[in-house]
């Protein structure tokens, strides 16, 4: 039977393909990036009504600031990428309070602790790489911003053991796509870097962690 939430997800992950298929900046491409996380919105909030699913505010409010910042990402000049660059830091905060509140002291196994040092190592070579092609005025968010959406990371991470093991796993896969994302995002902006992977793998991030928090 078809169902309101499978037209919302059919059309996310329509959008998402449209997107990957045009050309970066192109007028459609804008387009689309208006139009996925209220898409998105409206598949969670349908998907949790329909399979009797809480619905978190902090999600709903996380998917807002995302689509924020992709809208103000379109703006050309520093502000429009500051305020953008707040947007998604609101959007990881969001998300990062909602899984600190999701863990209840279940037992966390080594692999995760394994896990989590691996994602220091890597925020620590991204940003020994990155920082030297930042200027000085945005260092600091910058560097905010990594914290931010590491601690996001690990709070994913540590929900193991708190919430099924398919929300466990979607979720901090959805968490890691999003740090990929930013830091492809990253090097683009700052060290010039050209190919894609920001929105192919920040539309993945996004779905897979509202999908995760349907099982919880």
């Amino acid at each position: 039977m078809i169902t309101a939430s499978s037209i919302a997800l059919g059309l996310y992950c329509a959008l998402s393909v449209i997107e990957f298929f045009q050309t970066e900046h192109s007028g459609r491409s804008r387009f689309v990036k208006t139009l996925l996380m209220p898409v998105l919105t409206a598949f969670y909030l349908l998907a949790a009504r329909q399979f009797g699913r809480p619905v978190f505010p902090l999600a709903v409010l996380a998917l807002v600031f995302g689509w924020a910042g992709d809208v103000l990402l379109l703006g050309k000049g520093e502000g429009f990428f500051l305020s953008g660059l707040v947007s998604f830091l609101l959007g990881h905060v969001f998300y990062g309070i909602l899984f600190v509140t999701q863990i209840t002291g279940g037992k966390v196994f080594w692999p995760v602790w394994l896990v989590i040092s691996a994602y220091l190592a890597y925020a620590a070579c991204v940003y020994r790489y990155l920082i030297p092609h930042v200027g000085r005025p945005m260092r600091i968010p910058v560097t905010a911003y990594l914290v931010i959406i590491l601690l996001m990371n690990m709070t994913a991470l540590l929900r193991a053991g708190s919430v099924s093991l398919t929300s466990s796993a979607l979720v901090s896969v959805g968490a890691f796509l999003f740090m990929i994302s930013d830091s492809i995002l990253s090097f683009k902006i700052f060290c010039r870097k050209k190919g894609r992977g920001v929105m192919e793998t920040y539309t993945a991030a996004q779905l897979l962690i509202v999908c995760g928090l349907l099982f919880v």
